[in-house]
């Protein structure tokens, strides 16, 4: 235990030669003793521990405190020189225990294709997504790269692929009931695709040889792959039943073509009478009917939005053609025609059923059979109008469709609509208004369009603020992705049902604007209230008078 006026000097790790040393200057003279075994070793456990040995002086504490500071310098840098040292000692002997780059490399590749590792099923498809995508984004520039591509799209549809080399590369893609075959020129251009049906395939003797199909000559032509796998995928959508029974699926072909066939009638006698297009949408029995091309099915236009009809960009309206209907697959909201199968047993039509009469007048009419043992057989599927996206539907609507066709009508989730009560208890149905106000604002506007709501439309003049009230009385609706029926005359009740939901929902989806401006003290407040699909009542402030206004719809 040193005294008070005793200090300490850090001892110099490398000073280990002599047993003691004496350091004399003008302020006195200081000694040092140490036993014979102090090592460098020794000097860093000291300085770790006590800092420095003690040593006894008779100096003057500034004295000391000069020596102090002179040695403590030196021996700090010393001291971590000292131990970068070992750290990189440490470091070389953990280095040598390491295995190679190149060898680590070849063992994770090893264990990568062991067969006895086990993928998981997410991964997988999650992989399979990632190929495909990439596969989509490589650019064909070889004959070689054209038939890789057209095989990996049969392996995606699970078609039988098969190819030959003759003066041209042919390429077969086919399944049971169909094949397609693409002739390539050896630059992996498209010479012809044709396709042929097992049905048509036993007339072959007689001339009849598989068909050109100019729409997927066309993709392949631009490379399109995602528009000619939904073209395959629409040829083996017309084969619905899971049996391996290959007569019966001929007979969902037989009653797809037979029922397309009478539509088609049916559109061309109202095209007689009515020629202006929009007219067609709206008063045909068929509503705007786009035939079947290739794989894509035959489309029924039945209603067009006044907001497709108006060119923004050049603040003008776009002239509503046949053109536009046909050359926009999304033009419009319209229905697919379509056949799926069921677990239950329906009746469908193998032959066509419409004939043409003239009335006193000479006017000609539409006329349909029933269906009877000789124009129709019962097999598990039923033809269905598919929706391209899912449409709001009232409850009283769906049972009315329902009460058409006979059968009953599904929601997107599968659940069986039924009859609900005035006040919406049933947790399977929601409200109708917030079904199309969700719809309409994909989604950024969500939850039941209560009073204290506000719905803001910026116009270029305006600024509007909107209330959708219920006033106790909840409108239910389900959202509805196809349509189930059985015979062609469904289709014009079907529709008509269709174009006044889709008016209702075009009218509330007017109200909602995401993006406009939420300022209500410059906005001109209304009320927006509905009992049913047919009726619409809209209270606002009265722009001359200090009074409200009312406008019903209906």
């Amino acid at each position: 235990k040193m005294a008070s006026t005793e200090r300490a000097v850090v001892l110099d790790p490398g000073f280990n030669t002599n047993s003691s040393f004496s350091l004399n200057n003008n302020l006195g003279r200081i000694s040092l003793s140490y036993p014979s075994s102090f090592t460098p070793q020794t000097s860093q456990h000291l300085s770790n521990s006590m800092k420095a040995p003690v040593i006894a002086t008779n100096t003057p504490v500034t004295a000391a405190a000069a020596v102090v500071a002179t040695s403590s310098s030196s021996s700090d840098s010393k001291n971590s020189g000292w131990q970068q040292e070992m750290l990189m000692e440490r470091l070389r002997t953990k280095s040598a225990v390491l295995r190679p780059l190149a060898e680590a490399t070849k063992g994770l590749r090893q264990t990568i294709l062991n067969k006895q590792h086990m993928m998981d099923g997410n991964d997988r498809a999650s992989m399979a997504i990632c190929l495909d995508d990439l596969q989509q984004h490589i650019p064909i520039t070889s004959l070689e790269a054209m038939v890789e591509r057209l095989e990996a799209t049969a392996k995606q549809l699970g078609l039988k692929f098969t190819s030959s080399t003759s003066a041209v590369w042919e390429v077969y893609m086919s399944c049971d009931m169909f094949y397609v075959e693409v002739l390539l020129d050896r630059d992996g251009s498209t010479r012809d695709v044709m396709v042929e049906f097992a049905a048509e395939s036993t007339n072959t003797e007689n001339g009849e040889l598989a068909q050109s199909c100019p729409e997927l000559i066309d993709c392949l032509s631009r490379c399109d792959f995602k528009q000619f796998t939904a073209h395959l995928e629409g040829f083996l959508a017309m084969y619905t039943l899971t049996t391996d029974d290959k007569k019966a699926k001929l007979r969902t072909q037989y009653a797809l073509k037979a029922l397309e066939t009478d539509l088609s009638k049916l559109f061309e006698l109202a095209q007689e009478t009515i020629s202006d297009t929009y007219k067609l949408v709206l008063k045909s029995p068929v509503g705007l009917l786009i035939p079947r091309k290739g794989g894509s099915a035959m489309r029924l236009v039945y209603f067009v939005s006044p907001y497709e009809l108006l060119d923004v960009a050049a603040n003008s309206s776009v002239p509503l053609t046949a053109a536009t209907a046909h050359n926009n697959t999304q033009f419009g909201q319209h229905v697919q025609l379509n056949i799926q199968s069921t677990t239950a047993l329906h009746k469908l039509q193998l032959t066509t059923l419409m004939q043409v009469t003239k009335g006193p007048d000479a006017k000609k009419l539409p006329s349909f059979s029933g269906l009877t043992a000789s124009n129709s057989i019962t097999i598990p599927s039923v033809f269905t109008l598919k929706l391209p996206t899912p449409l709001p539907l009232s409850i009283a609507l769906a049972l009315r469709i329902a009460d058409v066709t006979g059968i009953n009508l599904h929601d997107v989730k599968g659940t069986e609509i039924s009859e609900v009560s005035e006040t919406c208890n049933s947790s399977s149905y929601c409200s109708l208004m917030e079904l199309i106000v969700t719809q309409a604002s994909q989604g950024l506007i969500t939850g039941p369009p209560a009073a204290d709501k506000a719905l803001y439309v910026s116009l270029p003049d305006q600024q509007h603020c909107y209330y959708l009230t219920t006033h106790g009385f909840e409108l239910p609706g389900v959202m509805v992705s196809s349509i189930p029926f059985s015979h062609p005359t469904h289709i014009t009740s079907i529709l008509m049902l269709l174009r006044a939901q889709a008016a209702f929902n075009t009218l509330i989806a007017s109200c909602v604007r995401p993006n406009s401006k939420q300022d209500a003290d410059s906005s001109y407040m209304f009320e927006v209230t509905s009992l049913s699909h047919e009726y619409i009542s809209v209270t606002f402030e009265h722009p001359q008078d200090e009074s409200t206004a009312t406008a019903e719809l209906d």
